[in-house]
């Protein structure tokens, strides 16, 4: 998933740095774990370093580990990649509540994208050389995975108000009240319910549930887990990379860099829509997150250095 533990406590209270800056989310997801605002797609990352423990004075914050991330800059040369990465439920094991006799449930997962770095052709100020760099990579994630559900849905006794062999059902109407405070209520005849008293509304999201499709289990209370679907849980995630680096001097050096990320996840629920509130689409998770800085390093002799690093992070959920 998206989060690791490390000395022992929770994914939130690693650090997560990108190219130096603060780039930490604030808050947990606790269905992916993660606790970053950016994950940057593998074709950008220079290098990374976990340490988690002897950190320097330069860090803090974290109880866990600090995960500092660097992106990669443009070069004299023009490279660049291009990538797909495919994962499919061909070679997959079944949940455990899959029905043995069906198909395994679908998955499907597609990574791809491409990076391109080089000089910026610009007039050559200094010295004939380039001083100006960028980079840029894009990747679009696409994953299909298919849920497995055990759900409870009307059977046909039910669904015309027959409730014989599960416990009484009493007339709410007929209820009679004593001098001592004490209620009765007579029970309907055979435990059914006569279909004048059921409510329009209630009739027509009645006739929404589907059919059950598997035999469940039955108590003197009812039936429960008679229906099992696998419904395709779609996440799409789009994000993209962009940094310039400008060589000023000698002794003085400039870079911006601009991360940020689409990603929508819709989750669907056990019961087909339009019934299942959970497949409507307000259901929709919808994650923006952005994180981009300034920085400039100042070289004042080969004994003393300064680099100043500014940084902003966002993460908006919908």
């Amino acid at each position: 998933t998206g989060g690791f533990s490390a000395n022992g406590v929770r994914p939130y209270q690693n650090n997560y740095l990108l190219d130096g800056v603060d780039n930490n989310s604030m808050s947990e997801d606790l269905v992916s774990k993660q606790s970053f605002v950016v994950g940057p797609a593998p074709d950008a990352i220079a290098e990374f370093k976990v340490q988690t423990n002897s950190m320097s004075a330069e860090f803090g914050r974290s109880g866990g580990a600090v995960l500092n991330v660097t992106i990669k800059s443009g070069t004299n040369g023009l490279h660049g990649t291009i990538y797909e990465f495919l994962r499919n439920s061909d070679l997959d094991a079944k949940n455990f509540f899959d029905d043995p006799s069906s198909p395994i449930p679908p998955f499907k997962l597609n990574q791809f994208g491409f990076s391109v770095g080089g000089p910026v052709m610009l007039p050559k100020v200094y010295d004939g050389r380039n001083r100006t760099f960028f980079f840029f990579d894009y990747q679009g994630t696409r994953i299909r995975t298919g849920q497995t559900f055990l759900a409870t849905v009307p059977v046909d006794g039910w669904r015309t108000g027959n409730f014989a062999g599960y416990n009484q059902i009493f007339d709410p109407n007929s209820t009679v009240t004593d001098a001592s405070g004490n209620s009765t209520r007579t029970p309907f005849p055979n435990n059914q319910i006569p279909t004048t008293r059921f409510n329009p509304i209630a009739q027509k999201l009645l006739s929404l549930f589907p059919q059950p499709n598997i035999a469940g289990s039955t108590s003197s209370f009812g039936v429960a887990n008679n229906y099992i679907s696998n419904p395709v849980e779609p996440n799409d995630t789009d994000q993209v990379d962009l940094r310039i680096d400008h060589k000023i001097s000698d002794s003085d050096s400039i870079f911006g860099r601009l991360s940020y990320s689409n990603n929508t996840d819709n989750p669907p629920g056990p019961i087909p829509p339009p019934l299942d509130a959970a497949s409507f689409s307000s259901g929709n998770f919808i994650n923006r997150p952005r994180n981009a800085l300034i920085g400039e390093t100042h070289i004042f002799s080969p004994r003393l250095v300064n680099e100043l690093r500014l940084g902003y992070s966002r993460n908006r959920s919908e």
